[in-house]
């Protein structure tokens, strides 16, 4: 069935409509574009936040000397939160800043070790591994991390540096090691691993108890970040 013609104060009326929403149209970019900006903010924060969280418990570690290093549980929590970016941009910042205000340029390179760890922690996470309702699953995890990187640290130290790797708060384990096993490798190789399944058993734990912890609303607005 055929519709009624308009009238002339219909089709006015339809003409103003237009006109209000194409005038009401430009202003819409501008809040578009301002939230867009709010979100990268909060991004870069996060990032930011990551990093900072490694470096508070690595200095404490480091300062009463504790046999962990604790500078890649954040990087896990951010891959936990956020996905495997996050923590990959979170671990590297660390890393570069440090190199740069504290433990010499060169030492960027260590940044791969903790590129590695966000990697696996994000493996792990996606398959259900991280969780505190199968504790064997997440011990299990926490050694596959320590072991893998072991030979990632390993590697990076000899091929970078030249030498084995060293840690100046754990390096009493390594003394240890070499009167028992007079062998340089033997013990710098045994003192990473040893301290490494310590570390990455806190670390994941500590990760895994905030991640719990963490109101849902906070975990679903930073995952929609990346």
């Amino acid at each position: 069935m055929a519709g009624k013609p308009r009238t002339g104060k219909a089709r006015k009326a339809v003409r103003a409509r237009r006109a209000t929403v194409r005038k009401a149209a430009p202003a819409v970019a501008p809040r578009r574009a301002k939230s867009m900006h709010m979100s990268l903010f909060a991004a870069f924060l996060f990032v930011f936040i990551v990093a900072t969280f490694n470096y508070i418990t690595a200095a404490i570690t480091y300062a009463v000397h504790l046999p962990v290093y604790l500078d890649t549980w954040a990087t896990s929590l951010a891959v936990m939160i956020a996905g495997l970016w996050a923590g990959v941009a979170g671990g590297v910042l660390y890393n570069v800043a440090m190199a740069y205000f504290s433990w010499g340029s060169t030492q960027w390179v260590w940044a791969f070790s903790s590129i590695w760890v966000a990697f696996a922690t994000w493996m792990l996470y996606k398959d259900g591994w991280l969780t505190f309702k199968e504790p064997s699953k997440l011990l299990l995890s926490g050694l596959v991390i320590a072991v893998t990187n072991t030979f990632i640290v390993f590697s990076i130290s000899i091929m970078a540096f030249g030498k084995y790797p060293t840690y100046g708060s754990t390096i009493y384990i390594q003394e240890a090691l070499y009167k028992m096993l007079p062998s340089p490798a033997i013990a710098s190789f045994g003192e990473t691993l040893l301290v490494n399944i310590a570390d990455k058993l806190v670390s994941l734990s500590l990760a895994t108890a905030v991640f719990t912890y963490l109101p849902n609303k906070f975990k679903a607005y930073f995952h929609n970040k990346w």
